[in-house]
């Protein structure tokens, strides 16, 4: 059995969000093997964008992504991955339906990348003891968006 994974306080809050976007891939997933009605789906991912996905895109790019160089290789490929998700949620948002299912695989790769690569590039790189992170710490409730949605389509 693998050890979990010990973050640093900073990263942690970040660290958490990523389990609401893997259940976001799992409910598209649910709802593609279920063969709910795709509407149903866009609908619960263009929320889900609004209310979880978006606001934690921004956060990552105006908190973590300035402690690294504008060069730095990790940088840029979170930088690319952001903006073609960002893509595939535009794409939703206009009622394309095709690309749920590359939306499901690119944002569980982006965030196993993020988990297994990204995120201990900066605990390697970045002296977080060394940072005034006092204004900056970030506490989400990602998971209270859930309790606003009615068609739990995923359950089905």
């Amino acid at each position: 059995m693998t050890k979990p994974l010990k973050r640093h306080s900073f990263i942690v809050e970040f660290s958490k969000d990523h389990h609401y976007g893997l259940l976001l891939v799992w409910k598209i997933r649910q709802g593609l093997q279920k063969n709910i009605e795709p509407a149903r789906m866009v609908n619960y991912v263009n929320f889900s964008s609004e209310e979880e996905l978006l606001p934690h895109f921004e956060e990552e790019e105006k908190y973590l992504l300035p402690l690294l160089a504008e060069t730095d290789d990790l940088r840029k490929r979170v930088e690319a991955e952001h903006a073609q998700l960002r893509k595939l949620l535009s794409a939703c948002a206009n009622d394309k339906v095709a690309p749920l299912n590359d939306l499901a695989n690119d944002l569980e790769a982006h965030i196993r990348f993020e988990e297994r690569i990204f995120f201990p590039h900066l605990e390697k790189n970045i002296d977080f003891d060394n940072i005034d992170l006092k204004e900056i710490i970030i506490k989400h409730d990602r998971n209270k968006p859930d309790t606003k949605w009615v068609d739990k389509f995923w359950e089905k």
